[in-house]
């Protein structure tokens, strides 16, 4: 079982890094089809990270915590692809998207450079820009609509976006409570809470039974994830399978995202 799993999850990374590298050195002006490429080759490194961890048999150490802490992260990131680059909004609300997305990132970059002490070429440029989106966020109609304390928020470069990953998941059509399930199973791991300290000791000192458990559900549905983002991206820029069956395993494992509706 833990061998078929690998394979599996091998061969749908293997055409994620086949769709990816077909962008190697093109450039688009639309800002959407631009950044669904950098989160594509942001999720196929995890990809091949994730296989890495994943056993290749019953014998092998099973580290579930780690995986996944690993599959949350790609949730989330395939998550975000589509709230910024695949959802149908119109081109004021995706404008809006990406001014939060680049005030957010450049915000980031300031605080991590003047907590560490980083000495800069150019020291006013990254602030400058932060302020300069700053201003240009707080002149926009879709900040007027926000409340006050999305506005808050968004002033002080906290928010990347405007929903959360549960919101998303609703936006969807995924099933929420399904979602909220799983994510809790890997949130639960990914922060070393109680449980998930006393299931590592229980699998350690009992049976693994229940880690291999977690580990099927868990790579199946966040396959389902990673080949809908394929799938959406392809259509996107209007790019082919090179094989019929490359292209019915990415539709199968994408359409179990919606299988429990």
């Amino acid at each position: 079982m833990a061998e078929e799993v690998k394979e599996k999850f091998e061969l749908l990374t293997e055409i994620a890094t086949d769709l990816s590298m077909q962008f190697d050195g093109i450039n688009t002006d639309c800002r959407r089809k631009k950044v669904s490429t950098h989160y594509l080759a942001k999720l196929v490194h995890t990809c091949w990270s994730l296989t890495k961890l994943l056993p290749l048999s019953k014998e092998d150490f099973l580290d579930f915590p780690s995986i996944a802490a690993v599959c949350r992260n790609i949730i989330e990131l395939t998550n975000l692809c589509w709230y910024y680059c695949i959802e149908n909004v119109s081109e004021l609300e995706s404008e809006f998207r990406f001014l939060l997305y680049d005030f957010h990132d450049v915000t980031a970059l300031n605080a991590i450079f003047n907590k560490l002490s980083f000495e800069l070429d150019e020291p006013q440029k990254l602030y400058q820009e932060k302020e300069g989106l700053k201003s240009v966020i707080m002149k926009h109609q879709q900040f007027d609509i926000l409340s006050e304390e999305d506005k808050k928020q968004v002033k002080k470069g906290r928010k990347a976006t405007l929903l959360n990953h549960f919101q998303i998941i609703e936006n969807r059509g995924i099933n929420v409570d399904y979602f909220h399930g799983i994510y809790k199973l890997m949130s639960t791991h990914t922060h070393s809470t109680a449980t998930s300290v006393n299931l590592v000791v229980n699998s350690r000192f009992n049976t693994s039974e229940m880690d291999e458990a977690f580990l099927d559900l868990t790579i199946d549905y966040t396959s389902g994830f990673i080949a809908e983002m394929i799938l959406e991206i392809g259509i996107m820029w209007n790019i082919d399978f090179a094989k019929s069956e490359s292209k019915k395993f990415i539709e199968f494992h994408a359409s179990q995202l919606y299988s429990d509706i």
